[in-house]
Parts: C-alpha cells; sequence; structure tokens
C-alpha cells in the first residue's frame, strides 16, 4: 500500500481452491485487514454453497461470489443462488458468454473451427467446461464433431434466431 499511495484496497477477491481446508483461515485473515482499514471489501469466487454458509455462520460476510454461468452450464450459478439469497450476498456472473462460444461469431460455423484458431478462453469452454457438460445434460454422444454440430444446430441457431428477431448481436 505504501509503494502505490493508497490508504486501502478497495476489494480482495478470494479464489475457492477445491479440496483446500484453509478457506475460512483465508477469510479470517481478510476480515482481520478490513477490520484495520487495509481493505474495504472482501468478495469470492467459486465458493461453493456450503463455504458460503460457513463463512457467514462465522461471522464473515462475503459482499459477493462470482461464479460461471451461461447457457452452457448454468448449474454452478444455479447451486449458489439460493445460499448467496440466504446470506445476503450478492452473485457475479462470469463468462456469460462461454469464452466467446455463445457469440454470432460461430453461427457461421456448422462445423467444428480449426482450434489452433481459438482463444484460450474458447479452447477451455470447448475441451473442459460449457460444451462438454452441455453435450452430457443434453444426451449428445460422439466426439468433438459431432458435439459440435449438435450444439450449433440445437443452440447457437437458436440463440441467433432470437438475437436477428429482437435486432441485437
Amino acid at each position: 500500500l505504501k509503494r502505490t499511495g493508497a490508504e486501502s484496497i478497495d476489494t480482495v477477491q478470494m479464489q475457492y481452491c477445491p479440496g483446500s481446508p484453509y478457506h475460512l483461515d483465508v477469510l479470517n485473515v481478510l476480515f482481520e485487514m478490513r477490520e484495520e482499514g487495509f481493505v474495504r471489501s472482501i468478495c469470492s469466487a467459486g465458493l461453493t454453497p456450503t463455504l458460503i454458509k460457513d463463512a457467514e455462520a462465522c461471522n464473515f460476510h462475503l459482499d459477493s461470489n462470482q461464479v460461471s454461468c451461461n447457457l452452457l452450464d448454468p448449474e454452478p450459478y444455479l447451486e449458489r443462488v439460493q445460499a448467496c439469497s440466504d446470506v445476503g450476498s450478492k452473485l457475479l456472473c462470469a463468462s456469460p458468454l462461454a469464452g466467446g462460444l455463445l457469440t454470432d461469431k460461430y453461427l457461421q460455423c456448422e462445423r467444428l473451427p480449426d482450434l489452433s484458431l481459438l482463444s484460450a478462453a474458447e479452447l477451455r469452454h470447448v475441451h473442459e467446461t460449457s460444451l462438454s457438460v452441455w453435450a452430457k445434460r443434453n444426451g449428445v454422444d460422439g466426439g468433438l464433431g459431432s458435439v459440435w454440430s449438435s450444439f450449433h444446430s440445437s443452440l447457437l441457431q437458436t440463440i441467433g434466431d432470437i438475437a436477428f428477431k429482437h435486432q441485437v448481436s
């Protein structure tokens, strides 16, 4: 803080680390820093509903919890809505466009795009998260090409039609 000339940090966001037993310990230190005036707001990213409730039970009120939320994989968001509501924390949506997969950029790509041309965020959503979760939830079997084809025809085209109807992109 001395080097920056600031008196305090506006917001500290604690990232959830699966399997770590130290989340409440870290929150304890952050809340001590807030009591001392070094931090004004404490937020989290990806905390589970259980940890949100545990933090509140320890009098660690988080201002918000950021979580991935998009049409391909709404589960992380839906799991946390009630927990955040119960404790009065805001819920921030991260990656609502699935790293770009839910944009008109891919509306004309009926076949799987060249993966070497995708951004890191787009690749993450293709390989690791949203698209694979969507495929499992919708019973789409096969390789990545058939998953993309089904995604394009059943979801992306529908989103494109809605956007066109309302004259938005």
